[in-house]
């Protein structure tokens, strides 16, 4: 979520956030989904497992919806 202040985690946050714009592929080919917004607290998720979304249904739906609409779009729009 956006809370997470850890270098280790921001950083790698930021660097799949920043492979569609690597120069190295094609302009367009690759997406990046900002997920922190799908975040569920411990309280109303499963269990207390930050690493795996707190095992929350709700975060695993809404990220894949997200990569899906995203693929869509990239197959819709080569």
């Amino acid at each position: 979520g956006w809370e997470e202040m850890h270098p280790r985690a921001l950083s790698l946050m930021e660097a799949q956030l920043a492979v569609p714009e690597d120069a190295r592929l094609d302009e367009g080919a690759v997406r990046a989904v900002e997920t922190r917004d799908f975040w569920r607290a411990a309280e109303v998720s499963p269990s207390e497992q930050s690493y795996h979304w707190n095992r929350n249904g709700e975060t695993m739906f809404l990220i894949g919806d997200a990569m899906g609409r995203q693929m869509v779009d990239l197959l819709s729009n080569p």
